[in-house]
Formats: C-alpha cells, sequence, structure tokens
C-alpha cells in the first residue's frame, strides 16, 4: 500500500500572529517517480511477472537527477520494452524546466529497446508528451510492427493538494488532501521558534482526510511525503483563533503541551497557563475617589483554547451614575443631569454611558477608571456589558459596582445625650485617606424634632447662624446658595489634626431627638465636589450622669438604637450564612468563623500573614469571646461577634479587667461584660448585646439570665466604675488611649468608617 507522511510544523514566532496568510506551495520532486497505469494498447503495472530471461525485472520509473527513465513495461503485439538498455536510454525533455515546478510540457526523447522488435526511435512523427497539470503521459511512437500507446499512463510530477487554505482553531480539525499516490497518513508534528524542538503526535484518517490538534493559533507549514518520497511544503498554513469565550474546553490539547514545554513563545499570550476571556482587575479592593487613584482593568480576548483573539470587534459599557454634587433628591436640579465624576481612559461619555468600542489587535486591551466622588447606593458605577461583534460575553462576577472610597470622611462627635441648657460641644473633625493636598470644607445640617432649625453657636454666647437648615429646605435658605457651592457659609476644619474644631450648641428645653448630616465639599481642579459623610441621630436633651460618654452616632447601632438587636442579629446572621457557604478555609478572605470558646490574647489574626490575608472580622458560633489584649485602630474598621449554635451554647463576650482600648465594633447576642476594674474602657466602633450600657444602673437582668443571677454582671458601665472615684492624678495611669480627654469609665465612640467601609457582617 502506498503511503504519505504528513508533517505539520510551526513557524518562526515572528509569523504568528498575521491576520490573514496566503500559504505558498514548494515542490520538491522524490529521486525515483514510479510510472503507473493501463491502456487498450500498454501496461505498466506487470514489471513483476517478466520471464523471459534476460529482462530486467523492474518497475518503470523517472530518475529525476537525470531525467531518464529506468524499468520494464508490456506493450500489445511487441512484448517487452525496457526504457535504458546498453546504449539505449529514453529521458524526459522539458526545455530547461525545473521538474520541481513544471509548467509547460514535457516530451519524451531517446531510443526504446524490446527483444521482439529492437530499437524504437522517437521523431516527428513518433511524438509522446507529459502533461505537468494532469501528471498524465499521451501520444504514441511508431515501431515496424505497431504503435507504442503511453496515453493515460501516470507520472506525478507535481505538489499534493492541501485542499484547506485556512482553519479556526479546533482540537479535532479535518485536513483533505488530494492526489493519485494519496492513501493515508503517518505522523504530525510542530515546531516552535528558535529551533526549541519537535514535537509529534499521532493523526488518524485515510485516503486523503486526517483528523488533525490545530488548538494552537498560528501559522503552519504542512509538509506531505508521498511513497515516491516526493515533498509538498505548504508555508503560511494559517490558524485563526475561534471567538473570545469565558471557557476552556475540557482537555488536554496541543494548546496546552505546547505552551506548558515553550511559555514564551509568542503563540502563549499567558505563558505556560492557558486562560479564557477574562477581565483582570488591579487592585481588587477599593481605592480612592481623589481624581488620581485608579483601577487598572486589562480584558484579555482568548477562545476555547486560551489562543489570543487578534480579529473582531469589541466593546466594553459601564453605566454609571456618579455625581460630584452628591445633595438630595430635591436638589438635582440645580446641578447638571448627567453623572460627571467617573473618568475612564479612551472611553467616550454618553450621559450615564461610557463605550469603548476597538478592533482586537495583538495586545490586550487595557483601561483605567478614576473618580473624583466617591460612590454609595444613589452613585453607582457598574459595568454594563462586553460585546464581541455584538454578541454579550459578560460574566456575573464582572459586574460588581466599583467602590470608590471618599477622599475625606468627617465626624461631628458629641456626648450624647445633651443636658438641657447646657452649651452642647460638637468636635469636627476630618480622614484623610490620600497624600492629595485639598483642604475640604466640613458642611453640617441639623434637624430638631418636626424641622425646625437648631443653632450653630461659636465659643462665644452671641449666637450666629451657620446654614444650619435641614436639606429639604437649604435651597431656600439666604445663606445656603447651594447652586454656588463657594459661597455657603460653612463651618471649615483643616483635616490635618487629631481633634479637629469644636463648636457649641445650646439645645432648647424641652429639646426633641436630633438628626445631624454631615457633609463634606471642596473643589478637585474644576470639579465642585460634595457628599454625604454622617447621618444619625441625637438624643433628645436630658439631664445624666456622666457613667457613659457616647460619642458619635447613637442612632446608628450603638446600645442597640432605632435598629432593634433582634433585626440587627438576624441581620447578621444571614450575612454570615452567605459568607461561610462552601468554604473549608479562611486564608484567602478578611474573616473568620470558629467554634466554640476564644481567646482574643494577641492581634494575630488582625495583622495575617504569609498567605494568609489579615481578619477584619471575628465570629464565634457556639462559645464565648475573652478579649484579654487591647486592640489598636486598624486602616479599616474590624468586627467581634459572638453567636449562639443551635444548642444554645455561647454568645457572649468578656473583656478582661486590665482592657482600656478595644477599636473594633462588639456584637453579642447575649451579653457584654467586663471583669471589675478601676481602668476606663474605651470602644472604638458600634456596640450590640441585650445588656446595652446605660447612664442609669440596671435594676434587673437581662432576659436571659434571670434565674439567680446578679444584675452588676451584666452592668458594663458598673465593672469600671472605680475609675470615676480616682483623682485626676491617679487616672492617668488607668485612663484608655481613645477616651482620655473624658472622666466616664465607659467611652463608646461611633466609628464613622462604619458607613462607607463596613467590616464583613456587617454591610447592612
Amino acid at each position: 500500500m502506498f503511503r504519505i507522511l504528513l508533517l505539520i510544523s510551526l513557524l518562526v514566532s515572528s509569523l504568528a500572529f498575521v491576520s490573514e496568510i496566503s500559504a505558498s506551495v514548494t515542490y520538491t520532486p522524490g529521486p525515483s517517480i514510479a510510472m503507473t497505469g493501463t491502456n487498450t494498447n500498454t501496461r505498466f503495472d506487470v514489471a513483476s511477472a517478466l520471464s523471459a530471461s534476460g529482462i530486467i525485472d523492474m518497475d518503470p520509473a523517472l530518475l529525476t537527477s537525470s531525467k531518464t527513465f529506468t524499468g520494464t513495461f508490456y506493450a500489445k503485439n511487441i512484448g517487452w520494452i525496457i526504457f535504458a538498455s546498453g546504449s539505449n536510454q529514453v529521458s524526459l525533455n522539458c526545455g530547461g524546466q525545473s521538474l520541481s515546478n513544471l509548467l509547460a510540457n514535457c516530451t519524451l526523447t531517446g531510443t526504446w529497446w524490446s527483444e521482439n522488435v529492437g530499437d524504437i526511435y522517437f521523431s516527428s512523427g513518433n511524438i509522446i508528451t507529459y502533461n505537468p497539470n494532469t501528471w498524465l503521459l499521451s501520444g504514441s511512437a511508431m515501431s515496424f510492427a505497431w504503435d507504442i500507446d503511453l496515453t493515460g499512463i501516470a507520472l506525478p510530477l507535481r505538489p499534493v493538494i492541501l485542499n484547506e487554505s485556512t482553519l479556526v482553531a479546533n482540537h479535532i480539525a479535518t485536513l483533505s488532501v488530494s492526489g493519485a499516490w494519496i492513501y493515508d497518513a503517518g505522523t504530525l508534528g510542530w515546531q516552535g521558534s528558535a529551533n526549541i524542538g519537535l514535537d509529534t503526535q499521532s493523526i488518524t484518517g485515510t485516503n486523503g482526510v486526517y483528523t488533525v490538534d490545530f488548538s494552537l493559533s498560528n501559522t503552519y507549514t504542512v509538509t506531505i511525503r508521498d511513497t515516491n518520497d516526493s515533498k509538498t511544503e505548504i508555508s503560511g498554513f494559517f490558524i485563526s483563533p475561534s471567538i473570545p469565550i469565558t471557557s476552556l474546553e475540557p482537555g488536554t490539547y496541543h494548546a496546552i503541551d505546547f505552551c506548558t514545554n515553550y511559555p514564551t513563545d509568542l503563540s502563549c499570550p499567558d505563558g505556560a497557563t492557558r486562560t479564557a476571556t477574562i477581565l483582570v482587575q488591579s487592585p481588587v479592593w477599593s481605592v480612592i475617589a481623589d481624581g488620581s487613584d485608579i483601577y487598572t482593568f486589562i480584558l484579555k480576548s482568548r477562545d476555547k483554547y486560551g489562543n489570543r483573539v487578534i480579529s473582531g470587534n469589541i466593546a466594553v459599557i459601564y453605566d454609571t451614575t456618579v455625581k460630584n454634587i452628591q445633595t438630595e433628591d430635591n436638589f438635582n436640579y440645580l446641578f447638571p443631569v448627567c453623572a460627571d465624576a467617573i473618568r475612564f481612559s479612551n472611553f467616550v461619555d454618553a450621559c450615564g454611558e461610557w463605550r469603548y468600542t476597538a478592533a482586537l489587535n495583538t495586545s490586550d486591551i487595557s483601561y483605567t477608571v478614576q473618580s473624583t466622588a466617591p460612590t454609595n447606593t444613589n452613585n453607582e458605577i457598574t459595568l454594563n456589558s462586553i460585546e464581541y461583534n455584538g454578541s454579550g460575553m459578560t460574566l456575573p462576577i464582572w459586574r460588581v459596582p466599583l467602590d470608590f472610597v471618599p477622599l475625606f470622611v468627617s465626624s461631628v462627635s458629641s456626648s450624647d445625650p445633651p443636658i438641657i441648657n447646657t452649651p452642647h460641644t460638637f468636635e469636627m473633625s476630618v480622614v484623610k485617606n490620600s497624600t492629595t493636598v485639598i483642604i475640604p470644607t466640613i458642611i453640617t445640617t441639623m434637624q430638631i424634632g418636626d424641622g425646625s432649625d437648631a443653632e450653630w453657636r461659636s465659643l462665644g454666647s452671641t449666637p450666629t447662624a451657620k446654614c444650619s437648615n435641614y436639606p429639604f429646605t437649604i435651597a431656600t435658605d439666604p445663606i445656603c446658595d447651594w447652586s454656588n457651592i463657594s459661597s455657603i457659609a460653612t463651618i471649615s476644619a483643616t483635616p490635618f489634626t487629631s481633634t479637629g474644631t469644636y463648636i457649641t450648641w445650646l439645645p432648647d428645653a424641652p429639646s426633641e431627638p436630633t438628626t445631624m448630616t454631615g457633609y463634606i465639599y471642596y473643589r478637585n481642579g474644576t470639579s465642585d465636589v460634595l457628599y454625604m459623610t454622617q447621618v444619625g441621630n441625637i438624643a433628645a436633651a436630658t439631664a445624666r450622669t456622666e457613667r457613659v460618654k457616647i460619642l458619635g452616632q447613637s442612632g446608628e447601632w450603638v446600645g442597640g438604637g432605632v435598629l432593634s438587636r433582634v433585626n440587627v442579629i438576624s441581620d447578621i446572621r444571614k450575612q454570615i450564612a452567605l459568607l461561610n457557604r462552601n468554604r473549608t478555609t479562611y486564608d484567602d478572605v478578611d474573616y473568620e468563623v470558629i467554634s466554640g470558646d476564644y481567646t482574643i490574647s494577641d492581634t494575630t489574626l488582625f495583622d495575617g500573614g504569609t498567605g494568609v490575608r489579615s481578619k477584619r472580622t471575628i465570629i464565634v458560633l457556639g462559645g464565648d469571646i475573652t478579649i484579654d489584649t487591647n486592640i489598636s485602630p486598624r486602616p479599616t474598621p474590624l468586627a467581634i461577634m459572638a453567636l449562639a449554635d443551635s444548642a444554645g451554647n455561647g454568645w457572649n463576650i468578656k473583656i478582661k479587667w486590665n482592657i482600656t482600648d478595644i477599636s473594633s465594633s462588639l456584637i453579642a447576642e447575649h451579653a457584654i461584660i467586663s471583669a471589675v476594674s478601676d481602668s476606663q474602657l474605651y470602644i472604638h466602633g458600634s456596640l450590640v448585646s441585650a445588656n446595652p450600657p446605660r447612664e442609669i444602673a440596671p435594676t434587673g437582668c437581662p432576659y436571659f439570665a434571670q434565674t439567680g443571677c446578679m444584675r452588676s454582671y451584666y452592668d458594663l458601665p458598673g465593672s469600671r466604675d472605680a475609675y470615676s472615684a480616682l483623682s485626676p492624678i491617679d487616672r492617668v495611669d488607668k485612663e484608655s488611649t481613645g477616651g482620655s480627654r473624658y472622666p466616664s469609665p465607659l467611652v463608646i465612640e461611633w466609628d464613622p468608617r462604619l458607613i462607607h467601609d463596613p467590616a464583613p457582617a456587617m454591610s447592612k
């Protein structure tokens, strides 16, 4: 059986990503080209049946080096005819043409020999022609006995035909080869740049149709050898990528094997790793809304084998509602309708929709996003879709809204509740999240009860109105012109000191609960930026002692406030269930769930380590938490939670006597208690428990501890009462770092960062 050998090799990397290459064919004939066939006059397939003595038993063929024929064939009425015998010789005359590139017909010249008729000559009347386009001989030679007709005899002196010129990447691609001598195939190989070696694999197929692994997109050279050892080489055979897709074809293919061995080759866009289409975001955490801090995205368009897709059109579309001026909806008419805080590189803005379109090429698509104002519930930026040639291919994980944290966070804190007819002091401060040199202005408004104005007053005795109306009426206040931000009468604070600026408010008697709303305003380049940074309630003015000093927003989380403890615990349990779903390790997340009693004796979990992320939330189920170390402030808020398991075990937080500072929210399903101590305790965050600290000592026990209970055990400020009895000198060694400026044994200060950056499980 005749056979061919298919050898497919990869060209150098400089040709790796040409979008379309016209294949070129090079033909090199073998040393001996066999002649086959038969007609009514002549047979070229019976040389092995020769029986006459002295006749050479050799199949007829053309020797390409000399262009001479050799071997024996049979002619009717004449007998055996020999191409070369003694001085007799038949040659192929092609007029100077190379056998590797025959364009015009050739003729046979010379002398045959037959044992029956002797010499047979070619003459003007005896012409046999070879047509290289058909591979066939035609015409007759005359002898004195009979004609010798060679019409239809095959002499395959031309390339094998590869019917496909280009293919799309496919691990079960089909090659179709045609030619007179094609029966089945041998092996397939490919070769990378810089002669890095030849790999082979088995291919299957018969009768000119073969299955080939062309999963690697590149330019190939296909080499076909027939049984004459003639070589047909088709170069510039381009296998193009298929369409972008977000999942890889399962299995191990040529593309994977090749890039594992040769990861630096240009046909391996991601090195040894094959990846489907992916959108890579850096950083994965929040960035600052200062107009310069950026998210960088790289869109890698890959087909199902990880090949870079280099043709077609891509569109990236984002929706945004992020505005520089973020006021109540009632005032949006004063400002631009379109979102104007977001800036993209290379994108076109269409009033809330940013769109980038481009033709794919040999580079990944890269773009950046920045914002001059922070994101929140009403100001979001989200990927709408990524489209290829008009069809979407967006994964849900890519649609998570981008988070731009505020450049500044203001904090207006006070002793809460205020005392009737007593000047009430507020401390205004600003936390800056960037080195950007911008001086912000704090705008704080207050609404008492049903909407009457609260007056800001200076430290002197003369009241001075300072734009104090609630935002729903602020547009009509003659002092407050919201259409010209720079003219607002405001309370200014330089954000580079921890003490901030102090102002005084004199509450009326009787007072109602007060809603306090804080805004930050500044100019960033040519953009005016205004956004809310604080909202909360201050309880009605009352007379009280100083067992507990609560600073900040008592209406949000602290002591239960406007959110019931049951609702808070229920919401937290739901979020923990989502966080803990299908998870067996917590090394790669910023929270950890622990079963049974747990003691925090150091800050290892909060600090993280090699291969382990630092934790922002520690959740203990079915056990009590004992805090046996001070917890200093971190760049982001922390949370410590003790919840019961299904059997009712656990759910308390116990604080050792020597602890003075805890910069973390504390959530206990039952109680937060402390050992008796004369040290001040300062908690920076929020606090939720069934025994909330109160100014007046409790007269009973919590609902869960009615039998045989000592109510003082659950009185958190009472456990530190001894601090109040100390002299100012003795307090120096017993005071906390965070609450040292207050004489109260227990100081709880709201952390304003919880609004924009809550710890895991506290997002609601």
